[in-house]
């Protein structure tokens, strides 16, 4: 599942948005069964912002040598 969900980021980071005509571009079935992505008037658009923002805040991390720490008050000392 990581690896449908972060194709889905990869369009999304490529694309600039969110939300996508249904013809746009392939997505993997599971995303709808699993209520991770919706259709909606032939528009696919994110159902699930926490497993989203969760794998894109990893991606992100990983891309730019994030570290972050539980403690807000450390994170910001890392700043």
């Amino acid at each position: 599942m990581n690896k449908k969900i972060n194709s889905f980021i990869d369009s999304v980071i490529k694309q600039k948005k969110l939300i996508f005509s249904s013809n746009e571009i392939k997505f993997d079935d599971s995303l709808f069964k699993k209520d991770i992505l919706k259709i909606k008037s032939e528009k696919v658009s994110v159902n699930n912002f926490v497993i989203i923002a969760a794998h894109y805040l990893n991606r992100f991390k990983i891309e730019n040598s994030v570290v972050l720490e539980k403690k807000f008050d450390n994170n910001v000392k890392l700043a």
